[in-house]
């Protein structure tokens, strides 16, 4: 009988850690939702900024419409584009 307890919580844990192994903590954004607003440009770089329900999103992109990065937190642009990061809080 211990034994099949036993068997049967491993059974139950496993199975519980691969549903939750496909879990992660990115975050997406529908930008039909929201309206870019052009914050700043550096260069050929434009810093655009979307917000949906509280949540604030950025995307980098070229001039010329080339999209480098999207659907970076501040943090994320932080690290990736220092530069802009800078420049959006001073």
């Amino acid at each position: 009988m211990r034994k099949l307890f036993l068997s049967m919580i491993t059974i139950i844990s496993l199975a519980g850690i691969s549903l939750a192994g496909n879990c992660n903590d990115h975050q997406q954004l529908t930008m039909a939702d929201s309206k870019p607003v052009l914050l700043l440009q550096i260069g050929d770089m434009k810093l655009m900024k979307y917000t949906n329900g509280g949540m604030v999103l950025y995307s980098v992109k070229k001039y010329s419409g080339e999209t480098v990065a999207e659907d970076l937190d501040r943090e994320q642009l932080a690290a990736r584009f220092p530069e802009m990061a800078q420049n959006l809080e001073g």
